[in-house]
């Protein structure tokens, strides 16, 4: 079975292995990777430590886009990627699940379907806030905070971003994803998770 290979290769423990094989089973991971022909086995590189890191990755360093070309190319390519959010959300989560065993476990008891609506629900508000960011600041800040308490680690939102960027890169396709494209994602990205650290550090420091 593809979610027990998965975790061997991983070398996850028997209770994540478990969730795996009880919440994405119900889900027809297999199915949606099959169809895109996936393969979430492959080893990846050590993911990212901090902020600055996710938005220096790979060749897009050297591009410097303007805020107007930020907006541009995530809306654009969103535009598309929405159409398929079910499997972005899915293979966000299984990225991040066979990469991450310290995330996986804080989703055993997670209602995975629901979680997966409510990850494309906020990329649609963070996508059509893009040009007024400043409006959805504290609400970021304030989401920072409350993942606190369930359990997430600053270390954990490279894992995640990453793991957004992989997603959405399989979704669009090499066409539609660019360097201008993967810039920009990494640079929202960037943005919305320093903002969410703020809110991490407040409520670390009891603020």
């Amino acid at each position: 079975m593809l979610l027990q290979r998965l975790a061997h290769s991983f070398d996850l423990s028997e209770e994540t292995t478990e969730f795996l094989v009880a919440r994405w089973d119900k889900m027809n991971l297999e199915e949606v990777l099959a169809t895109r022909g996936v393969d979430l086995s492959t080893p990846v590189e050590p993911e990212v430590s901090n902020a600055n890191e996710i938005a220096n990755q790979t060749n897009t360093e050297k591009l410097h886009l303007s805020r107007e070309e930020m907006v541009f190319y995530v809306r654009d390519s969103w535009e598309f990627a929405s159409r398929h959010r079910e499997q972005v959300a899915k293979q966000m989560y299984a990225r991040l699940l066979w990469t991450d065993e310290s995330a996986a476990v804080l989703f055993i008891h997670t209602d995975m379907e629901h979680q997966s609506e409510l990850l494309t629900h906020m990329l649609d508000v963070a996508v059509s806030k893009l040009d007024v960011l400043d409006e959805i600041t504290d609400t970021v800040r304030e989401l920072g905070r409350r993942h606190v308490s369930y359990s997430i680690r600053p270390e954990h939102y490279s894992t995640v971003g990453a793991s957004l960027l992989w997603a959405l890169e399989q979704t669009l396709g090499p066409q539609r994803w660019t360097d201008k494209v993967e810039a920009a994602w990494k640079l929202v990205y960037t943005i919305l998770m320093s903002v969410m650290l703020e809110g991490d550090q407040e409520a670390r420091n009891g603020l």
